[in-house]
């Protein structure tokens, strides 16, 4: 509905072309646009293709799966109405999504691989609900496949790795956060609903929870297979690296400021 309703003047003005507020920009849009941790890559390459920023368009696809209204709510309920852990949540993904954005967009160009419906001329004479379905039916096909893979390598993760086994290893604070967020990448949970088994770690440090609820939605095998579809294999690469990092630096850092609680 992007590509179709949307002009291309419209989108443009909606981000402010210095690099940084289009970062913070794009972070936030998935309060106006919410969307799962599978839809986002969807919409951000239809973002990208209409000349939003880059920093912007890559910002977007990394933060509004977690920065979105129904992610915020599930959190707050998950954990007991913690406002703590929700504006952590938010805090951690905010700037992992701005800083990976800044550092993937210094030639303000994103490597996009092209769709099959890249290659076909729209008829013009196609009403806007007819182009809609279009699109949609183009986004589906090509995403979808992606998507199928990505689940069935999770169920594969899930079926043949141990929840006890991360556990056992996760008393220290900054291993926590490194297995909690490997956790996370590997159990390919949707952002909706993985605060609910975040919760149930009880005895880990908080920044630990939150980095699982961060990284997993951003890095997931799901969502990086989705990248793969969707990017040059260099640039996803760089993307799941800087993602990964920043995600345990700032989760690390977090742990520290909070006494590990």
């Amino acid at each position: 509905s992007i590509e179709v309703l949307v002009s291309e003047e419209k989108v443009k003005r909606a981000f402010p072309q210095n690099r940084f507020l289009s970062a913070a920009t794009g972070s936030f849009l998935g309060i106006l646009f919410p969307v799962c941790s599978c839809g986002n890559v969807v919409v951000a390459r239809r973002l990208l293709k209409k000349g939003v920023p880059a920093s912007g368009g890559i910002s977007y696809m990394l933060a509004s799966p977690i920065i979105n209204p129904i992610t915020i709510l599930s959190t707050f309920i998950a954990f007991s109405y913690s406002l703590r852990i929700v504006m952590g949540r938010i805090l951690l993904t905010f700037l992992s999504a701005v800083v990976a954005s800044l550092i993937l967009s210094t030639k303000n160009y994103v490597p996009l691989k092209e769709g099959e419906e890249d290659h076909h001329i729209h008829h013009s004479h196609l009403s806007k609900v007819e182009q809609v379905f279009h699109h949609a039916e183009s986004d589906f096909l090509l995403m979808g496949r992606y998507l199928v893979l990505g689940a069935l390598a999770a169920a594969i993760f899930q079926t043949f790795i141990s929840r006890q086994a991360f556990l056992s290893l996760a008393g220290n604070k900054v291993l926590s956060v490194f297995l909690m967020q490997l956790l996370g990448i590997l159990l390919s949970l949707c952002s909706f609903a993985d605060a609910f088994v975040a919760s149930s770690f009880v005895h880990l440090p908080s920044f630990s929870k939150i980095a699982f609820m961060v990284a997993g939605p951003m890095t997931n095998i799901t969502v990086s297979i989705l990248y793969a579809g969707t990017f040059k294999k260099s640039f996803v690469l760089k993307l799941i690296l800087t993602l990964f990092i920043t995600i345990f630096i700032l989760g690390v850092i977090g742990t520290y400021i909070t006494g590990g609680k």
